[in-house]
Parts: C-alpha cells; sequence; structure tokens
C-alpha cells in the first residue's frame, strides 16, 4: 500500500490540476467548482441521499436557520424516499443529479453512464415536478467522454472547492474544529453529506460563523445563467 502512496499522490495533484484548468477556461454554466472570490455568499452542498434518519433532520436545521442548501441525490434513494425529496423542494431547497447508483464514473460504459443520468433525472422529474440541471458524478470523477455525455444531456457539472470531508470525522466537535481551522470563504462551494449525522449538528456552529464575517449562503444559481431544461439527448 505504501508503495502505490506516491502514484495516488500524483493522481490527486493531475486531478486537481486538470479541475483547475478546466473551471478557468470553461464557462460556469458547463463546469463550476465556485464562486468568484469578491461573492459574499457560500454554497452548501449535501451529497449521496435522502437518507431516512439523517436528511429530514437537518432539514430541520436547515429551516430553523434559514439557509437554502443544495441536494444532489442518488436516483435509487430517492426513489425509496420520494416524500423526503419532495419536501426538499417544497422547502426551497435545490436538488442535482449524484446518478442512479453512485458507481464510480470509471467503472462505467458510455451506455450506463448515460443511462444512471437519465434514470435519475426521470425519476426527480416524476417526483417533484422539476428537472434538475445540476449534475455531481460520484468522487466528483469523470473521464472527457462522460463529460460530453453530461453536456448533451444538459447538465451543468458542479463539483467544490471546499471539502468539509465530513465522512472522514469521527464526532461532531471534530468536524467543527476542522472547519473553524478552514472555514468557508465567499464564492466555496461546501461539500457535505447527509448521510451521517455530523453535517445536521455542526450546521448552528457553521451557520453562526459565516454570518458573523458577512456571508450568507446560496444556492449555486446565485453564480448561473438560466440555464435550458431540455430532455437528455446522448450522444454515440
Amino acid at each position: 500500500m505504501r508503495q502505490d502512496a506516491p502514484l495516488q499522490n500524483r493522481q490527486s495533484w493531475l486531478r486537481q490540476v486538470a479541475r483547475r484548468t478546466l473551471s478557468a477556461l470553461l464557462p460556469r454554466r458547463l463546469f463550476l467548482t465556485g464562486g468568484p472570490r469578491s461573492s459574499r455568499q457560500v454554497c452548501l452542498t449535501f451529497d449521496d441521499g435522502p437518507d431516512p434518519v439523517h436528511t429530514p433532520r437537518l432539514l430541520d436545521i436547515l429551516g430553523h436557520l434559514g439557509i437554502t442548501a443544495t441536494f444532489f441525490l442518488i436516483g435509487r434513494r430517492a426513489e425509496a424516499y420520494p416524500e423526503i425529496v419532495r419536501r426538499i423542494v417544497v422547502e426551497g431547497h435545490e436538488i442535482g443529479n449524484h446518478t442512479w447508483s453512485h458507481r464510480h464514473p470509471h467503472s462505467l460504459s458510455s451506455v450506463e453512464f448515460v443511462d444512471e443520468v437519465r434514470h435519475t433525472d426521470a425519476l426527480l422529474l416524476q417526483v417533484t415536478g422539476r428537472r434538475s440541471v445540476l449534475y455531481r458524478p460520484p468522487h466528483g470523477k469523470l473521464t472527457p467522454r462522460q463529460l460530453l455525455q453530461a453536456w448533451s444531456c444538459h447538465q451543468t457539472i458542479v463539483l467544490w472547492n471546499h471539502d468539509a470531508k465530513d465522512y472522514a470525522r469521527t464526532s461532531t466537535d471534530d468536524l467543527a474544529s476542522y472547519l473553524e481551522k478552514q472555514p468557508p470563504r465567499g464564492g466555496d462551494i461546501v461539500l457535505m453529506h447527509d448521510t451521517n449525522p455530523f453535517a445536521a449538528e455542526v450546521l448552528p456552529r457553521l451557520a453562526t460563523d459565516v454570518q458573523r464575517r458577512g456571508l450568507s449562503f446560496a444556492t449555486p444559481w446565485v453564480w448561473l445563467p438560466d440555464l435550458r431544461r431540455a430532455p437528455c439527448s446522448p450522444i454515440t
């Protein structure tokens, strides 16, 4: 395992370079990793839900704090808990496509990739009456062809530039300590997950800190134009 560490570090560095390059070259309506540093907004995003326990609790706290967030939903979980998906939308939050099964993008064929996007898109439309055009790939990874296919489905790729790594934290205090040392800045898209309790529990402290620094919460739409919501037409 130790022998693989230099290779893994190099691959991680190359991915970061590729992400920064794409972010600099492409318009935000195609590839969004964050907003301008001059922005006074922070976007909270939550991946991998909906969860039958943690997502409703997170929604309770978001509502109490008056914060709007974005949920990137896994299709098969959305199918299992449609009432939670509807609640997310009714309470004013944004939803995004996080594929149907959360399989690693590199393990999918071209046909499978498009099916994952289309299946989730159709399910979210059926449940909410709203077609999502915000797409986040599992692990934030895409092949060049998948990038083109996502665009052919009229999806905007939404990644992040602030990873709270809440999945690796051992407690709420552990997560809070990390966010205090590396607080979100204006223009940040913060990655968290609504599949564990720590994100919900840390929100009051995070909200106080963000607002104390003169920032507010928003969804990625604050940095995007009005995008055309068209049906997916995969390339071949």
